[in-house]
């Protein structure tokens, strides 16, 4: 670092030509006195010589002297611009400052109001599919990812699937999610780091844990491209200007979840994953109360799997809930996406159809037990076991109740097994 120089010593550098001046003025007028009024440095006593060299001595001090203002008024003059200069530069600094922080200010606004849309979405909305698509969309608009992806926890297989998708301005839902394989990460990074963020070839991947109490029971998935800087510097930009955002909008994704988790908690069976009967019950009494006031009919019908004790006695319980869950998978995979599957009791399964009549529910009803009898279901042992269900339909009259509706499809799976099983049978019209 150079040494500072002295005060005096820089104000004299600055105004060189007032020290020049004045030191020409100081010579001059010297020189005036010693010529007009003592012995001149020459060796000859004449007034006229002396005269001589004194007047332009005195013009010399006298332009010495008109220097001397002069400069200084021109050093008066620039000071006063340098200070003007810096307190204009000071000026524009603390104008920067503002605009920065009005920029700050008006981004950090955005994100609030975006975060309240979010949380608007996570509180009015029931359904996890439309919340996912509203807050994914969302996420798009402030953190501009190439993709966004939610993966939620398939507890059968106890692996991450992906749930919904929103990628090249569209929403995905499950089953239509771009084949990805989400990078390889273990839960437990999650206890030091509540967001994984990675360069991982030409993308940039952040994973944040969507919680639900002690639970992780899915992720978000978030890319971005990458440019030519270090990836550690890429991953030092992307926790200065996004991982608080995110952190914030994962934490009302969470709640979702969570909400999500609970609800499926009170009315999922837990062996098959299909609806509780306390669930049915409900979704039947609305089913009768929508229909009688739009007169829009719905079917209903009652499967049961054959000779279900059978399995039991031979390979034992483990094997008969395999197979219930099984044939429960089997059913709710090929149900249409409005249809809702129940376990009523044991091996008994209800499913409502909406919209549906009783030619319909009847071409269902024989889809469902044809593709059960042609699988060989596989035990837990590894055996094969031929299954087969039986089937009864009902639909909805005008006066019917829950009990009477039901009632009238059981009827007819038992005649259904009365009959020899692996049969639908329809209820009188």
């Amino acid at each position: 670092m150079a040494k500072k120089r002295p005060a005096l010593w820089r104000l004299a550098l600055d105004n060189i030509w007032i020290v020049i001046c004045l030191v020409a003025a100081g010579s001059c007028l010297a020189l005036t006195v010693q010529l007009l009024l003592q012995t001149p440095p020459l060796d000859t006593p004449s007034p006229n010589i002396r005269l001589a060299l004194g007047v332009p001595a005195l013009f010399g001090t006298l332009a010495g002297l008109y220097g001397l203002v002069a400069g200084s008024v021109l050093a008066l003059r620039r000071a006063k611009e340098r200070r003007q200069a810096n307190q204009l530069r000071r000026l524009q600094r603390r104008v920067d400052q503002l605009d920065s922080l009005r920029r700050g200010q008006r981004a950090r606004l955005e994100e609030l109001s975006a975060l309240r849309e979010v949380a608007t979405v996570v509180n009015q909305e029931s359904d996890f599919a439309i919340i996912a698509e509203k807050v994914l969309e969302l996420v798009h608009g402030l953190l501009e990812p190439v993709e966004s992806t939610i993966f939620l926890l398939d507890e059968e297989r106890d692996e991450l699937r992906p749930f919904g998708q929103y990628a090249e301005g569209k929403f995905r839902g499950e089953g239509k999610v771009l084949t990805r394989n989400i990078p390889e990460f273990s839960l437990s990074e999650f206890e030091s780091h509540s967001v994984i963020c990675r360069v991982h070839g030409q993308e940039l991947h952040a994973i944040v844990p969507l919680k639900v109490e002690e639970r992780i029971p899915g992720v978000l998935f978030m890319v971005w491209p990458t440019d030519a800087r270090p990836a550690q510097e890429q991953v030092e930009e992307f926790n200065r200007t996004r991982r608080r955002l995110l952190q914030e909008i994962t934490h009302h994704i969470s709640l979702a979840v969570k909400t999500k988790y609970l609800h499926t908690k009170a009315v999922v069976d837990a062996l098959t994953r299909l609806y509780s009967r306390s669930h049915f019950n409900s979704q039947m009494q609305a089913a009768i109360e929508y229909a009688e006031r739009t007169g829009e009919g719905f079917s209903l019908i009652v499967a049961d799997i054959d000779h279900f004790k059978h399995v039991n006695d031979r390979y034992g319980h483990d094997t008969g809930d395999v197979i219930l869950r099984k044939v429960a998978k089997r059913i709710r995979d090929a149900l249409r996406k409005y249809d809702s599957a129940y376990r009523y009791g044991g091996e008994e399964i209800a499913i409502l159809l909406p919209r549906t009549n009783m030619a319909q529910a009847l071409g269902i009803g024989e889809r469902l037990r044809r593709m059960v009898e042609q699988r060989k279901f596989r035990s837990g042992e590894g055996r094969l076991i031929d299954v087969t269900i039986s089937v009864g339909v009902s639909q909805f009259k005008p006066g019917d109740n829950p009990e009477t509706l039901f009632k009238r499809a059981d009827q007819q799976l038992y005649r259904a097994k009365e009959e020899g099983r692996n049969r639908v049978c329809p209820a009188a019209a």
